[in-house]
């Protein structure tokens, strides 16, 4: 398993979830990843691990109840928490804030409304790594 997946499951299972039973995804390649031009020099290889689980909440207010837990949680383990604001009216998610953090080995933690739409979700990120092989 990923560092990125695994830290992404220990968040699910902080909101109460299983990870099995909620995962969307997971990502290993982005363009967004690459130089440039889109490629690297031989023997060098990139990719974007991250990871998605899409969480089900009975109410808004349980919603709500989860962002603050998890920032509680995640507050607790040292990691510095950002908000994410709701979308405006109209826009998938409407009024449902989210929060962001980034934990000790620099995966983005980020849960709230997903873009399209609007659902809960949490989403691992690993960032652009660079592999060198030969």
């Amino acid at each position: 398993m990923s560092k990125t997946r695994e830290s992404g499951e220990q968040a699910v299972v902080q909101l109460g979830f299983l990870p099995d039973e909620t995962a969307v995804g997971e990502d290993e390649d982005t363009s967004s990843c690459k130089d440039g031009f889109g490629f690297d020099d031989e023997g060098i290889t990139r990719d974007q691990p991250s990871a998605t689980w899409r969480l089900h909440f009975d109410s808004r207010a349980d919603y709500r109840a989860s962002v603050e837990d998890l920032r509680r949680a995640w507050t607790a383990s040292g990691l510095t928490v950002e908000d994410i604001p709701a979308p405006g009216k109209g826009e998938p998610g409407e009024g449902m804030p989210g929060i962001k953090t980034s934990d000790d080995a620099g995966i983005e933690l980020s849960f709230g409304p997903a873009w399209l739409s609007g659902d809960p979700e949490l989403v691992a990120d690993g960032g652009c790594v660079r592999h060198r092989y030969y």
